[in-house]
Parts: structure tokens; sequence; C-alpha cells
């Protein structure tokens, strides 16, 4: 192994490194001259390249201020920028605009730690940073903020990977305080050469030349699709895209990108972990651009499918599994590309259960891990995912909800009922058992499901009434219907135990207030069965002049007939 470049610079016994001394009569809280920084300049690398300006250690710079307590760290650097503490930034004569672009967060690194809060993954203070050996190389040499980032792979100006490790000692760079404690040039590692633990002794440091560093060159679709992640950070413009066929904020995006990434790498290797060799990653990156500007979700499946990346069965996007879903969260770009990929492939109620009738098939609310509106796609919203309420569904569907195709399971009382489990069934977790409960049904027809389907399928109607109950499931979450039908049930169940004519008088007094409209309208009848043979919707929108709202076909879908 080749033994690391030792510093040249070696001071004899009691000498000192130069301190800053102020020349009497100018300014002292100034420094005489100024080093502006450069655009996209880690604040790190600007107090390096002031600090070899001046011939001193950048800690010098503070204890000139009075701080009692060295200064190692990029954080402790950019939170006193940004507050001017002690007047630091006067003192190095940096304008407003420099402070502010020195303490910012790059939008990088913005949008990383956004992606972490939401997924609930470690992204900690950056300390450490990749380079670019062919950077360090030009003229003027500084460091990138953005390659503080573990995200940032490549150099999109020279197309090569970054580099993490010094050539030299090959450690990670910037970890050591060292870098404070001298002026080095940027382009020499800061880095203390490892030694043996507990020796006592003294560890020179590396002061390898970063810039002899071994580059790899990378294409330019791998060039692109770094940049197109960068566009993704960029939040500071919060417009709507379409990736995969689907419309999506910036920031689900970004988030879809990353997951992606993770889900390419081999079990163990965390993408925002800045150990993470660049060239590990890299590979991925062409594949993760690839998928989102796909020109719909089949074809980004399909990609996913040749790379070997997006198993229904994984951790990315699970389908089979609700225990992987209620583990971690997950990117509705992606459940949605997989849903709509394996939508033919899932058992029906699975199919009712992701709302794979719907242009945007999601997971239901109750299984997924800290909702949020920030991953509900725009078409949607939370209200758009969440269980259609028993008191929204009636024992049995109405046959005017239902297309002229479909009209003929109207016939028979089990299909009646079997539609409306299936109703409730949309978007829900609830098993077939829970459901015949919360309609009141009997427990028998949870086992007869079975049945049902094969009447579809003999028909080739399934498609269809997968549509229709999710559209109808739509209209019932935006607009409820004005029967509570669950109210309904239990005072019909109460009516009929009613041992004698006064006690029926009684209890429908009891409960006229509830139903009696503010405006004195007729009282609605609250109290009758859900009998679908007396189902007139039309004529009780009619008799009581309620607003109705339509189908295609023109029947309403949401009265029922009061009369008696």
């Amino acid at each position: 192994m080749p033994q690391p470049h030792r510093s040249p610079r070696k001071y004899l016994s009691g000498y000192h490194p130069p301190e800053l001394v102020l020349i009497d009569g100018g300014e002292h809280e100034l420094l005489p001259i100024r080093v502006a920084p450069f655009p996209d300049e880690w604040a790190t690398s600007w107090l390096r390249r002031l600090a070899w300006r001046y011939d001193i250690a950048p800690n010098k710079f503070f204890d000139q201020l009075g701080y009692r307590r060295k200064i190692y760290t990029v954080q402790a650097i950019t939170t006193r920028l940004k507050t001017n503490v002690h007047g630091l930034a006067d003192h190095l004569m940096l304008s407003e605009l420099e402070r502010a672009y020195l303490a910012a967060q790059p939008p990088l690194a913005q949008a990383t730690r956004y992606y972490a809060s939401e997924y609930g993954l470690i992204a900690g203070p950056t300390r450490s940073a990749r380079f670019c050996p062919l950077c360090l190389a030009a003229d003027p040499a500084y460091w990138r903020a953005s390659w503080s980032q573990p995200l940032m792979l490549c150099c999109p100006e020279h197309h090569v990977a970054l580099v993490n490790t010094c050539p030299g000692c090959h450690q990670i760079l910037m970890t050591d305080r060292a870098w404070a404690t001298a002026p080095i040039p940027l382009w020499q590692c800061t880095e203390r050469l490892p030694g043996r633990p507990g020796s006592g002794k003294h560890r020179p440091r590396c002061d390898h030349d970063l810039r002899t560093a071994a580059t790899i060159p990378v294409d330019d679709q791998t060039v692109e699709a770094q940049r197109y992640l960068l566009h993704l950070a960029d939040t500071s413009d919060p417009g709507i895209h379409t990736v995969a066929g689907f419309r999506a904020t910036r920031a689900q995006c970004f988030s879809a990108f990353v997951e992606i990434l993770t889900d390419a790498l081999p079990s163990g290797t965390d993408v925002l972990d800045p150990t993470t060799k660049p060239e590990e990653v890299l590979p991925a990156l062409p594949v993760a651009a690839e998928i989102l500007h796909a020109p719909n979700p089949h074809r980004a499946a399909t990609i996913a499918h040749d790379n070997g990346i997006l198993a229904p069965y994984g951790d990315t996007s699970p389908i089979f599994s609700k225990t992987q879903i209620r583990n971690r969260c997950h990117s509705p770009i992606l459940v949605a590309i997989q849903l709509t990929d394996w939508a033919d492939h899932l058992s029906k109620p699975d199919q009712l259960q992701f709302r794979t009738g719907h242009l945007v098939p999601r997971y239901p609310a109750n299984i997924t891990k800290n909702l949020s509106i920030e991953r509900v796609l725009p078409e949607l919203s939370l209200h758009d995912l969440q269980e259609i309420p028993y008191s929204s569904i009636p024992q049995a569907l109405w046959p005017e909800a239902l297309p002229p195709e479909l009209r003929y399971l109207a016939d028979t009382e089990f299909h009646h009922h079997a539609m409306s489990m299936c109703l409730a069934k949309v978007g829900s977790t609830r098993t077939w058992g829970e459901i015949t409960a919360g309609l009141e049904l009997p427990h028998s027809l949870s086992t007869s499901m079975n049945a049902f389907w094969r009447t579809l399928e003999n028909n080739n109607h399934w498609p269809l009434l997968r549509s229709t109950l999710d559209h109808l499931a739509t209209q019932l979450l935006d607009q409820p219907p004005p029967i509570d039908y669950s109210r309904r049930r239990r005072l019909a169940h109460t009516i009929t135990d009613a041992s004698t004519p006064a006690d029926l008088v009684a209890f429908a007094q009891e409960h006229a207030a509830a139903s009696h409209p503010a405006d004195g309208a007729v009282l609605r009848d609250f109290f009758r069965l859900d009998e679908p043979a007396v189902w007139h919707p039309a004529r009780m929108c009619r008799q009581q002049a309620l607003p109705c709202s339509h189908n295609d076909e023109g029947g309403s879908w949401w009265h029922e007939d009061a009369d008696s």
C-alpha cells in the first residue's frame, strides 16, 4: 500500500503560526482585504480560501472576535454567518446577499431533508463532502455546496463521478477538525493520518493532492439524470409535473426519484449515507429518470421490471402484504404505477380496496403510515382516501345508480345486497364479515361473494361494475346522501321491537326533531327498512323538491323513496 504524502510544512520547536494583526489607523472591525465567495461555494471552502489568503488558521478569524469555543463544523459556521453573531459577517466584509447565500442550504439539501422527514429516515447535518478532481484543478478552484449532499453523484460540468475519499489516506473528507487549525490549500487533504489507538502521539495531516485522484467518466444520459434530480430539488417553483402519466408536485417527483434509487441499491446500502461510493448509485440514475419520463404507468412498470426493481412484494411499493405497506411511507407515484400495472392480476376485493377502477389507484388511508396531503397526488385529496361511511350506504344498491348493462343484477335480492357490499369495500380494508355487520345483513352473505363474481365473469361485466362503483364512491364522499342509512336501520329495528301502538307513537315523536329540517320542510320518514322494491329516487326528489344528482342515464343516485 503506498504511503500517504507527508506535509512539507514543518514547524520548529516553540514556533507558532502567525496570527491576524490589524494595522493602526484602519477599521479595526473589518479585514483589510476582502475575499468574495463564488457562486454555489461551500461556506467551509470560502473560509479556507480566506484563511489561505491571510496565511492564518481559519479559527483565528473567530478568535479575533472573542469567540471562546473553537469552530470546526459547517453547521456552526453557517449558523454564525446567518445570525451574524459578534458581527462576524461584517468583520469578514460580506454583503447581506453573500452572507445569506453562504448560510443558506443548497436546494438539494432542503429537498433531501424534506424527503427524509416525510419518510422517517435519517439525514443529519452535513459533516463531509465529495469532490470533483477536475474542478479542484481548474481556475478558480473551490468546493461546490452541492458536493456536501449525498445525492450529488457526478459533476455535470466534467462528466465524471465525484470522489468521496482521499486517494492517499482513503478517508472521508472534511470530517476531522484539522482543516480549521492551519491554512491549507483547497486541493490538499486535511484529514489526520490513521494512528494506533491509544498511542497518544500527534498524528500529522495527510496533505495529499486531491487533484491527482483517478476519475470515473459517466455518459451523457447519467449526467442528464443528475441534472433532472437537481431540477426536481428546486422547490422554489411549486409547479405540477406529469410523470409516468400522473400529475404530481415537484416534491413528490423528487421523493419518487430517491425511492427508485433506494430500491435499486443492494440491501443495506443507504443512498443518503455520504460514505456510499457514488459509482454504486450512478447506474440507477438514468433508470429512475426513464421511469419518471415514461408516457404512461404501464411503460414505467415495464422499465422497472426490465431493471429488476419495484417488485410488488418489495418495500418501496408493495401490493401483496399489508404489513409492508404499514411498515414505512410510500411514494404515491410509484404506488399508482404498480397498482395500475398489476390491476388485472389482483383479486376482485383487492381491486376494490386499492381502487384500481380510478385513474389514480392508491392505498386506503387506514393502512398508510403517517398519511398527509404531501403524499396525495393533485388529482386526489385526503378526503378521497377515506372509507365510505356505513351511513351513506343502503343495504341494497338502487338500480338507477347502475348503467343499463348492469341493471339485470337488480332482479335478485342477493345481487342487490352484493353490490352494496362491494360499494362498502371500495377504498377500504373491511372484511366481508365486517361489511355485513355494518350494513346489518345476514352474515351468510359474507361467504357467498364467489357466486357474485362468477355471474360477472360469465357476462364479462366486472370492469364496468368496478368503474361504476368507484365513480359512485367518489360521489358519495364528495356529497353524502341526506339520509343517514345507519341511523335509519337502527331506528327501524327499534320500531320493530315496539310492543304497542302507543310505544310506536312515542318513539316517532322522540325522534321527530332529529329529522325535521330547519326551514320547516316536510318531515322525512327515516323509519322505513331498506326495501329495494319500493325505492323510487326520482319520485322522492319530485315530492320533496330536494336537489338531486343524476348519473349519465338520468337516474338519481342518492335519494331514497320516503313514501309509506
